[in-house]
C-alpha cells in the first residue's frame, strides 16, 4: 500500500494521473531543468516513485510543468521525421536543441545516461515551455533546416563513388593530420555518415567544406598515383603523330591513360593469344623463305 501511496502522490503533484514514457521521460528533463543535484536523479524515468520522493523533498514549484500537461504536448505525428536509426541525424539535432535552447547548461551530460536517441529528442522539445503552437512551428523550421543541411552534402558525393570505405578512412586521417578542431579518436569512420558526423562536429563553413573536399582529394589522387608507381618506371617512346592521335582517341573512348593502353596491348600480345605481332612475324619469315 506504500508503494501505491507514493505513486498516487506524484499523480497528485504533476496533476495527472495519466502515465506514459513520454510523460516519465518528460518529468524526468524537467526535474534536471529545475536544477536537482545530479546525486538526487540517479534513477531512470519510468521511477515514479523515486520522482515523487525527490519532489516532496526538495519542494519544487511545478506550475509551468502542470500548465503544459494540461495544455496537452504536441502529437507524436509531428516528430515522424526524424528517423531514430539516422545516428547522424540525432547527433545533429541533440547538439542543435542544446546550443540553441539550452546554452550553457550540462544537460548533455546528465540526460544521455537514460534517455537517449530520438526519444531524448521528444524529451527536449516537450521540455520547451512555449505554447503547443509555437513549439509546432519551431519543430518546423528545425525540420527545414535539417533538410537544408543534408542539401549541402552534395560536395561530399565523391567519397560515396568506387571504394567508399577507403575513402571514408582516408578522409578520416587526412582531417586528423590537418584540421587542428578535430580530435576524436579512430574507431570505425568506414561510411559516409561517419565522416558527416565529424564534419558536422567541426562546424565548418560551405567555402570551407569545399576547399576541405578539394585537399582531400588531390591528396587521394596523389597517394594513388603513389601506390601505382610500385613496379613501374618511367620510359620515353618516340612515336609518329598519328599513332599519337589513335592513343588519344582510344584514352578518350576507353577512359584510359596513353600508358595504361599500350601496357594492355603490350601485355596481351605477350600472351597466348597474341594476335598481331606474331601473325606479322610468321608473314616476315614467310617472305624471307620465298
Amino acid at each position: 500500500m506504500a508503494i501505491k501511496s507514493e505513486i498516487d502522490s506524484l499523480s497528485k503533484i504533476v496533476g495527472t494521473s495519466v502515465e506514459s514514457d513520454r510523460l516519465n521521460n518528460f518529468l524526468w528533463v524537467h526535474l534536471h531543468i529545475l536544477k536537482i543535484p545530479s546525486g538526487q536523479l540517479n534513477f531512470p524515468p519510468s521511477d515514479r516513485i523515486k520522482s515523487a520522493r525527490v519532489l516532496s523533498q526538495n519542494n519544487f514549484q511545478l506550475d509551468e510543468f502542470k500548465v503544459k500537461i494540461k495544455q496537452g504536448l504536441i502529437a507524436k505525428e509531428h516528430f515522424e521525421w526524424i528517423d531514430r536509426g539516422n545516428k547522424r541525424q540525432i547527433k545533429w539535432l541533440l547538439n542543435y536543441l542544446y546550443s540553441f535552447y539550452y546554452p550553457g547548461s550540462n544537460l548533455h551530460q546528465s540526460l544521455s545516461t537514460h534517455i537517449t536517441g530520438k526519444d531524448l529528442i521528444i524529451s527536449l522539445v516537450d521540455a520547451l515551455y512555449f505554447s503547443p503552437e509555437i513549439i509546432k512551428n519551431n519543430l518546423e523550421s528545425l525540420k527545414n533546416f535539417w533538410f537544408s543541411h543534408l542539401d549541402k552534402d552534395k560536395v561530399f558525393n565523391w567519397l560515396k563513388l568506387k571504394d567508399e570505405k577507403s575513402r571514408c578512412e582516408f578522409t578520416f586521417h587526412w582531417l586528423k593530420s590537418n584540421n587542428h578542431q578535430f580530435t576524436q579518436e579512430m574507431s570505425k569512420y568506414q561510411e559516409f555518415d561517419d565522416i558527416m558526423i565529424i564534419i558536422d562536429s567541426i562546424n565548418l563553413s560551405d567555402n570551407e567544406k569545399e576547399l576541405i573536399i578539394s585537399k582531400v582529394k588531390k591528396s587521394w589522387s596523389q597517394a594513388n598515383f603513389r601506390k601505382n608507381l610500385l613496379g613501374k618506371r618511367q620510359t620515353n617512346l618516340i612515336l609518329k603523330e598519328s599513332t599519337i592521335n589513335l592513343l588519344d582517341k582510344m584514352s578518350i573512348k576507353y577512359d584510359l591513360s596513353r600508358a595504361e593502353i599500350i601496357d594492355f596491348l603490350v601485355r596481351a600480345e605477350d600472351s597466348e593469344n597474341s594476335r598481331y605481332l606474331e601473325a606479322r612475324e610468321k608473314r616476315r619469315l614467310n617472305f624471307l623463305e620465298d
